[in-house]
């Protein structure tokens, strides 16, 4: 299971060093509640410590059951990571706790629209802004 490293020099204030967020696995140690590791896991994000926000993410989630708020961290650190396809499913995960997750479905829909979006440029070619054309005055499009 994965644990904080304790450190003398921690503070009740929990710095963001990278010591005192060094995950660690230890099968002698009990875990923390399950609030502790949310609050950490923000702290990483705010940090824009992505990668380590996935993986405590994902421990709360093995550890405690998937929730519909770790579901939603989750998916914000993949999308951040650029991980677009498991940022989807983790927000449809917390979708399927809760149906009517307002920052789920707002996430979803956006990486939705990436997905699509990036499809689009893979398929076929690029799609053309029509306000980028100029118009010359006396001249019409018609013919």
């Amino acid at each position: 299971m994965y644990t904080r490293d304790p450190s003398p020099t921690s503070s009740p204030a929990r710095d963001l060093t990278d010591q005192e967020h060094h995950l660690k696995t230890e099968s002698t140690e009990h875990l923390k509640p399950r609030s502790q590791y949310a609050d950490d896991a923000v702290q990483l994000a705010i940090a824009g410590k992505w990668d380590e926000a996935v993986k405590l993410n994902k421990f709360i989630v093995d550890s405690f059951g998937a929730d519909e708020e770790t579901q939603n961290r989750l998916g914000k650190a993949l999308s951040e990571m650029g991980k677009l396809k498991e940022a989807k499913a983790a927000y449809e995960a917390a979708l399927k706790l809760n149906p009517m997750n307002s920052i789920a479905k707002r996430n979803a829909a956006r990486i939705n629209a990436l997905l699509h979006q990036k499809e689009g440029l893979k398929v076929g070619g690029t799609r053309v802004d029509l306000n980028l054309f100029v118009e010359e005055m006396g001249k019409t499009s018609r013919s």
